[in-house]
Order: C-alpha cells, then structure tokens, then sequence
C-alpha cells in the first residue's frame, strides 16, 4: 500500500464510558512509483462498536480535498455511500469499522507531497491504555491490508499533543487514556425499549438489558437475572464470562419454564464478580401486552 503508514487520533484523554467524537489521521509517508499500489479502504479497531461515522477527508498529494460527511446517517444497513459514489461506510460491527474513499496513490513526506486521510467517529473507551489500531486495504486486490504505525500524522488541534516531528513515529499516538483508580467496574446498565411488548406483532416484542464492562484485565464471571417486584426468581438471561466491552442479554417476556409472565413491572439484575470485588445493578423493565 505505501513504504510506510503512521497514524494517530486524538483525543487522547477522555472519560470513561462516554460517547466521544475522534479524529483518525493517516499518512503515507512514501510511496514508491511501481512498487506501491496505495489504498482506498481504512479499518479502525474500536473497543466497543462505534456509534457514528462522521466526516472522511481526503487531502491528496497535490493539494486537492475532498470531503464526505456521515454525521446521522443510519449505520443499521450498511454500506451506505455518499452522492459522489466516492466515500462509503462499509462496515461497523462491534470491534471495529471500514471506511472507502478515493484512492490514495501518491504520497511523499520528504518533499512535501504528502497524502492524509482524516477519519472521524464517536465511540466510547472503557480501559486504559487502549489502542485504536488501523490497517489501509486496496479494494482491487485481496491483499491482507497494511498495519499501520503510530505516530505524528498531523497537528489535529486541541488534543494533539505531539512534541516529536511530523513523520515521527510514537506507539502511544494510537493510544487513548481514561481516568484511573477505584470505582465501578459496570457502567451504563439500561433496559430499552421500555415498556416492551412480546406480542409477536414483531414491534418492541424484547428488550434487551445493556451494560459497559470496564478496567478489567480479563474475563470475569457476569450473570444477568430477571425478578418480580416481590423478588421472585423469573429467569436467567445470560451467566458466563466476559471481558472489557459493551454487551446486551435479551429477554422476550418468557419465564425459566419457557412461559410467558405476566404483564407488570419486573426487576433486571446484573452481577460481575472479580478477585478484587462484586458489583451488581438493579434496574427497572416495564412489560405490556
């Protein structure tokens, strides 16, 4: 793709378990005429799945941007492109993202011909210390893609704090920082949609309880219950291990017989239990039908 390909994204301090805007700049440093065939695809490793695409731009060696903006654009169906057919969302799952644009194929650093892409998304961060990886891909071969390198990409304003030279790589350029220290290793927990109704008719018929894992440093032991307000057992929506991330357990209104229970209000209870402590979130779901 190019000799070489830094990267980095600020901000790189944000708080924990908050939606946040980045911007993913990347720089082919060189490109050697015959011997690199340059990129069009960019993929992004994300630590939970990213909640909006939103503006790509494509400065080009001799000067020329183009630009494609994704801010609120629905990312349930994929690909989604723009009107110029150029830029394209291809893809969003849970641990990363792929973008398309026009091609990259001349870069030059050293005399001052250099290409950059900007990416921006919003995603939440739930550890220290992680890592934005990213791999440039050419949509004409079915090459592996190119890791890239972190490093000084480009002065990306309030955020950036880079000290070394344009071109210079830093490791810690891909890495983003959240506060650390004791508190809660479950964050966000919610029921949605709330009330819901499981009555076949294929709208709201489950909710699903979502919740953030964060700070831990392997998988621990989580369980996910359902109780009626008189603290009768209904049922288990998921028990196993997990690890850092963002993860959903659905109930469709169904008991532990495989019964449908009755309408009314009903308790979620989510349970994580490490070596260092236990934490559980008790949470309100409404049921009608």
């Amino acid at each position: 793709m190019a000799e070489r390909i830094l990267s980095e994204v600020v901000p790189r301090e944000v708080a924990l378990g908050v939606p946040v805007s980045f911007t993913y700049a990347v720089l082919p440093t060189k490109m050697r005429r015959g011997v690199d065939l340059g990129f069009d695809l960019f993929e992004i490793a994300t630590p939970v799945r990213a909640e909006e695409v939103e503006t790509i731009e494509v400065m080009h060696a001799d000067g020329r941007v183009e630009t494609a903006d994704f801010t609120g654009v629905d990312l349930s169906i994929l690909p989604v492109q723009d009107d110029s057919g150029q830029f394209a969302v291809e893809m969003v799952d849970e641990r990363r993202l792929r973008v398309r644009f026009p091609a990259i194929t001349e870069s030059d650093l050293a005399v001052d011909r250099a290409a950059l892409v900007k990416i921006g998304f919003k995603c939440r961060v739930l550890r220290f210390g992680t890592t934005f990886t990213g791999t440039a891909f050419n949509s004409s071969t079915d090459d592996l893609g190119q890791r890239v390198v972190g490093g000084n990409a480009a002065d990306l304003g309030v955020g950036d704090d880079d000290i070394i030279p344009l071109g210079i790589a830093d490791p810690n350029d891909l890495a983003v920082k959240v506060p650390l220290g004791g508190g809660t290793l479950m964050i966000n927990v919610t029921a949605a949609p709330r009330p819901f109704s499981p009555n076949g008719d294929g709208v709201n018929d489950l909710t699903r309880i979502h919740y953030d894992l964060t700070r831990l440093v392997g998988a621990a032991p989580v369980a996910v219950h359902v109780f009626d307000l008189a603290g009768n057992f209904v049922r288990t929506l998921f028990a196993g291990a997990q690890g850092g991330g963002s993860f959903a357990a659905e109930w469709d209104g169904a008991d532990a017989t495989g019964n449908r229970a009755p309408p009314g209000i009903y308790l979620y209870r989510v349970e994580l239990k490490t070596d260092a402590k236990e934490e559980a979130v008790v949470g309100v779901v409404e049921m009608v039908y």
